[in-house]
């Protein structure tokens, strides 16, 4: 089920309608993940050995010895975007204007800056994590990232809409991203996020990404056990649990909604050049919720909070708590 309002593109009074695609920025994250977590699940790759056992010419030596498991988690210690001291690239990443082909390329943006930590002595979230983690995707498979997504995850769940922001056209029905300026909603100047595509540069239909949130509950996509161990938190060397409760490409959260009671879900949230996204995976009601907007509130749960209604409306009354 699914529901649209709004215009997807203001100046040609187009309306939003449920095959209108957003920015989803870094709910990307859970759609890269889900192709490491099939080729988990096929034994293409182990999540706990080097790096170098896939991709023995990584141009930064700090990567080497680190694994898939802390970069999905974000505790292999990279640096964030903002933290990046490979100038070049950090230039780069703020004009948005350089496109990469395929993410090894994309490694020169960060490839010179230095790891912050040691693998997971601290949680420390950042887009490069999946960047690099796509690129050694790519090498452990030997084809093409964009190829491995397709043959592991989009094909098999007749996705048509989750794609690279800077690959799509006016067929693709993306929404315009907005800003707003002088009180006037006015166009995002044009960007290219392809040096970011596993971190934040997918766009997507709420209703395909919430069928792809819906294949995380299906033991004939996922298996039970990998399900289990890309959805458990992960653990500091410490063998505390991270201070997000961050566990391979979701947050594992529990929150009580008035109503309805305690309700368990995994989540991700994205906010991107003009547009914001929301992915909660709530198992116990095998629920999917996926919310896109074409602009960016002041605060993120301003958008994001109407979860919230959603689960009020969606969870069986029969097995919502009683007053």
């Amino acid at each position: 089920m699914g529901g649209a309002t709004g215009w997807a593109d203001i100046k040609a009074q187009t309306p939003a309608t449920t095959q209108t695609s957003y920015r989803i920025g870094s709910t990307s994250k859970p759609v890269g993940i889900t192709g490491l977590a099939k080729l988990v699940d096929d034994k293409k790759v182990d999540l706990d050995v080097p790096l170098s056992t896939y991709a023995s010419d990584l141009p930064n030596a700090a990567w080497q010895e680190v694994t898939l498991r802390q970069l999905a988690s974000h505790m292999a210690g990279i640096a964030a975007y903002e933290e990046n001291t490979d100038w070049v690239g950090f230039y780069q990443s703020l004009a948005l204007q350089r496109r990469f082909d395929h993410p090894k390329a994309a490694l020169s943006v960060f490839d010179g800056s230095k790891r912050l930590y040691p693998p997971e002595s601290k949680f420390h979230y950042s887009g490069y994590d999946n960047v690099l983690m796509s690129a050694v995707l790519s090498e452990a498979t030997d084809i093409p990232y964009d190829d491995v997504m397709a043959q592991y995850v989009f094909d098999p769940l007749g996705l048509t809409s989750i794609k690279a922001d800077h690959l799509t056209t006016t067929a693709d029905k993306v929404a315009v991203s907005y800003q707003i300026k002088n009180a006037k909603f006015k166009p995002w100047r044009s960007v290219d996020l392809s040096h970011k595509l596993a971190a934040g540069g997918y766009v997507a239909n709420p209703s395909e990404l919430a069928l792809l949130g819906a294949a995380w509950l299906d033991d004939d996509f996922i298996s039970p056990s990998v399900r289990e161990t890309f959805w458990t938190p992960a653990t500091l060397s410490t063998g505390d649990v991270n201070e997000q409760d961050y566990a391979l490409g979701f947050r594992r959260k529990s929150w009580p909604i008035e109503g309805v009671g305690e309700v368990e879900h995994l989540n991700h949230g994205g906010v991107s050049k003009g547009a914001q996204c929301w992915l909660m995976i709530v198992p116990e009601y095998n629920l999917v919720l996926v919310i896109s907007t074409n602009r960016r509130t002041e605060q993120f749960f301003d958008f994001a909070d109407v979860y919230v209604d959603l689960l009020e409306v969606f969870i069986p009354a029969s097995q919502k708590q009683n007053p």
